[in-house]
């Protein structure tokens, strides 16, 4: 379900204190607790499938790690956020990862 105006405004202050942000919010989306026709069906409570977030890191980056060299890469809250601004995760698993 479309995230309600007082959790986007919690969610915005959450993307502040934590240095992250994104332009558009019109796709976040917030869990529903009671469920949809969709995942009430299976008793999942508002949760249908899961969707893995991921961090990758190819051998040359850990490499340039261990070496003490910059590399680009994706880490786990970037990779959530991305997940959240298309609307595919509730923005609450942002918080979650630590």
């Amino acid at each position: 379900m479309p995230i309600s105006p007082e959790n986007l405004k919690d969610f915005k202050r959450y993307l502040k204190e934590n240095s992250l942000g994104l332009d558009d919010y019109s796709q976040v989306m917030q869990r529903n607790p009671n469920g949809c026709k969709k995942c009430s069906r299976i008793g999942e409570n508002g949760v249908s499938g899961r969707l893995p977030i991921l961090e990758y890191v190819n051998k040359t980056q850990i490499t340039n790690f261990l070496n003490g060299v910059a590399s680009n890469h994706t880490d786990m809250k970037e990779a959530a956020l991305n997940k959240a601004k298309d609307g595919l995760i509730c923005f609450s698993q942002i918080k979650e990862i630590e």
